[in-house]
């Protein structure tokens, strides 16, 4: 436990500082100021924390073997008759009782952690230099997509989001023939965005008609944007899910994220479980250094896997399910197959 909260807190240091480093530019673009600073990392610390967690509880595994292997405990323990699998249950447990606290940090905590950072980021971050510098660059957005013109006062596609949007639709005259308003909008993948609060109005032979709205439109993968669920708790993600399938809507993009969410929180246990079913296989047991390298191959290997899984999620490459519980399925089949050779040896 000592190991696991030391590895913990160098790991968000290093996690903190290299975000920082990555958003100097940034912070000097918006003259923020040191307190404005760290109230947005006030709040962004919770994301980051939940980033850790797995990791170090990867890297306090290894270096507890790694300790027992240079005292020769895990040679003594062999010589007693103490099975060490057995002496090191204790470890395992420690990160079973972690998947609980770290679901809720990820899907309760992280959503409302990030929507707080974002309003530190838009009032102390941005604040009155940010507004003045909208107004001059006038920053309001302007798209063609085929027979549709969109009109939006903020665009993020970075955040596949929108703000104060106005979609026109052309007819064959080049007048339009229906307007849709929506507060703001959220990408949901595909093309498809989810509006807020619309409104809609259609034109015909020279009469207004207020019509029913649609909670979702198609504009096209034309309008580049990511898909942003990082405000959304599983739970709300799911009703998402839902709205967009009772509206004939393909939610894929959004059921490989509520996967993701859903398999994050496995890291804790079967990383970990990895790590000491290859490390107390012996005798020979490998040393430290074949052991802490080992860890650092799982934690850059998980990421990368993460990543690439929902990449192939996303397009359809793979079913969304595998799309977010892949990477923790190729690491259990390589811890099962480390239990079970070390299962023979006992």
């Amino acid at each position: 436990m000592r190991l696991a909260a030391l590895s913990f807190a160098i790991l968000l240091v290093a996690y903190l500082l290299i975000d920082v480093m990555d958003r100097l530019a940034w912070f000097s673009q918006y003259r923020a100021t040191g307190l404005g600073v760290l109230h947005f990392y006030s709040a962004r610390v919770v994301l980051l924390a939940s980033r850790v967690i797995p990791m170090s509880l990867l890297v306090a595994a290894a270096l507890t073997v790694s300790l027992l292997a240079v005292e020769g405990e895990l040679i003594g323990m062999r010589a007693c008759g103490i099975s060490a699998p057995t002496a090191l249950l204790p470890v395992l447990f420690i990160s079973t009782m972690v998947v609980p606290a770290d679901a809720i940090l990820n899907n309760v905590l992280v959503p409302r952690a990030n929507a707080l950072a974002d309003e530190l980021k838009r009032s102390e971050i941005k604040g009155s230099y940010a507004q003045q510098l909208e107004e001059r660059m006038k920053d309001a957005v302007w798209f063609r997509l085929g027979n549709k013109i969109l009109e939006a006062d903020r665009f993020d596609p970075d955040r596949g989001s929108a703000r104060d949007l106005s979609i026109y639709e052309i007819g064959e005259d080049r007048l339009p023939v229906q307007r849709i308003d929506a507060t703001s909008a959220r990408h949901v993948g595909n093309g498809w965005w989810r509006l807020n609060d619309p409104v809609r109005i259609d034109i015909s032979e020279g009469n207004v008609h207020a019509m029913p709205a649609p909670n979702f439109v198609n504009l096209g993968e034309a309008l580049p944007a990511e898909v942003d669920t990082m405000h959304l708790s599983v739970g709300d993600l799911l009703a998402l899910i839902q709205e967009a399938e009772n509206d004939n809507v393909d939610p894929r993009p959004l059921r490989v994220d509520y996967h993701v969410k859903l398999a994050q929180p496995m890291a804790c246990i079967v990383l970990p479980a990895l790590l000491l079913f290859f490390a107390v296989g012996g005798p020979p047991f490998p040393g430290p250094a074949q052991t802490l390298l080992l860890s650092a191959i799982v934690g850059i290997g998980y990421i990368l896997l993460t990543g690439v899984s929902r990449s192939l999620g996303y397009g359809g490459a793979v079913p969304p399910l595998i799309g977010g519980w892949g990477p923790i399925l190729i690491f259990l089949v390589i811890a099962a197959f480390f239990g079970t050779r070390l299962w023979r040896r006992l």
